[in-house]
């Protein structure tokens, strides 16, 4: 989960339905990295992880230089955003170009992003047992190739056509960029 831990990316309900998917996949490992600064939501989140015995499975690393974020997102199978709101996370871009596929809730610009099924799989917000249930079920399609080959080169696909950066504005960053900033 690429977000920070506050209660608008909800943590606490990818907690909860971890706590329900670990029966099924004993060796889960789950880590949330992103901003640690809301300390009170924090300790909360950590309280909760103690309280369903996940210390060993939810990992909280803080924010990541991009490298590592990256180095985490070639390990992962699954990258889950279980927001309670959203526009259009960058997370699911660079997850879908990295070919991972992507549980997310299902609010404000994720349902044009995440094709349910083909690309990932939406969730209700705040439904830690749809997120546990979707969770599941894409680790059994992961554990079945022929049914994970299409749906593992779906989300680069729908990357690559649906959310790259047209030619002309990567210029106009790079213009941009090369001008000297006042103070």
């Amino acid at each position: 989960m690429p977000a920070s831990l506050i209660a608008r990316k909800d943590p606490l309900t990818l907690i909860r339905a971890a706590a329900e998917v670990r029966r099924a996949v004993p060796h889960l490992q789950i880590c949330v990295a992103g901003s640690l600064a809301d300390e009170p939501y924090v300790r909360r989140v950590r309280q909760e992880i103690a309280v369903l015995g996940l210390d060993g499975v939810v990992s909280l690393p803080g924010s990541l230089p991009a490298e590592r974020l990256q180095q985490e997102y070639s390990q992962a199978e699954i990258v889950v955003l279980p927001s309670r709101q959203e526009s259009a996370p960058l997370a699911i871009v660079e997850a879908m170009a990295a070919g991972i596929p992507v549980v997310a809730s299902a609010v404000g610009g994720v349902p044009d992003m995440v094709e349910d099924g083909i690309t990932g799989f939406q969730v209700p917000p705040g439904d830690p047992g749809a997120l546990a249930r979707a969770l599941t079920l894409s680790w059994d399609i992961l554990n079945e190739p022929v049914r994970w080959a299409p749906l593992r080169r779906s989300p680069h696909k729908h990357a690559s056509t649906q959310h790259t950066l047209r030619p002309d504005y990567l210029d106009l960053y790079r213009e941009a960029a090369s001008f000297p900033t006042t103070r």
